[in-house]
């Protein structure tokens, strides 16, 4: 499978497993302002880079959907849906802390750090989209910066911190795979010296059955 296909699939789960969080989420907090879209799309911008922002988009079209089912707002007002689908932009902020990490556990420092600039940002790009059409700027950021978001931020602290402490979800996904097949080929050499037989190349293997083959044709041949 090539790094685009497989980038797909994973962005398509995340995507669709942030449409349902999403809306648990919302359905059961009964708090208007309290989202987890901060914490499938860290994901989703930590495994791919910039392109992960993409999971935001049907999760503010279920917010939006969902606020239009529960008369929370009519249809043709779009503000929810521009601010939680335009104001994830701020959460590209965190892209330069995770640069040059290594492929490893990172720590409760790191996942500390990821969702506070992640918490801040996303605060900042929703109260500026808000400010454009309607509020005060400062007004708005501390509606955002409010309970509601400190709650999200919280949780996805806890979750970075449990899947990390067990086998890492902040792992670069194509890195992964190549690291673990080169273990792979690394313990299977162990297991054949323990037996004392040497890996051979494919083609060097068929050469030398090819060889065999014809030792035990002549040797029938002369007798």
């Amino acid at each position: 499978m090539s790094k685009r296909k497989y980038m797909m699939i994973d962005l398509i789960m995340l995507a669709v497993l942030g449409v349902f969080v999403e809306s648990v989420a919302l359905l059961v907090s009964g708090n208007s302002l309290f989202s987890l879209q901060i914490t499938i799309v860290l994901i989703a911008l930590y495994r791919w880079g910039a392109v992960g922002i993409v999971t935001a988009v049907p999760m503010a079209l279920a917010r939006y959907l969902i606020f239009v089912a529960r008369d929370i707002i009519e249809w043709n007002e779009l503000l929810t849906l521009w601010t939680y689908l335009f104001g994830s932009i701020g959460l590209l902020c965190t892209l330069p802390l995770k640069k040059n990490k290594k492929n490893t556990k990172k720590g409760f420092v790191f996942i500390f750090l990821y969702c506070i600039i992640a918490y801040v940002g996303q605060a900042i790009a929703r109260s500026v989209v808000v400010a454009l059409f309607e509020n005060d700027f400062l007004d708005q950021l501390l509606v955002f910066l409010g309970f509601g978001n400190i709650l999200a931020t919280i949780v996805t602290m806890i979750v970075f911190t449990i899947f990390d402490n067990n086998g890492g979800i902040l792992v670069e996904p194509i890195s992964y795979i190549v690291e673990q097949r080169e273990e792979a080929i690394r313990i299977n050499k162990e297991l054949h010296k323990g037996f004392n037989c040497e890996i051979k190349d494919p083609n060097e293997v068929e050469e030398v059955q090819l060889v065999e083959q014809e030792e035990k044709n002549s040797e029938g041949s002369e007798q």
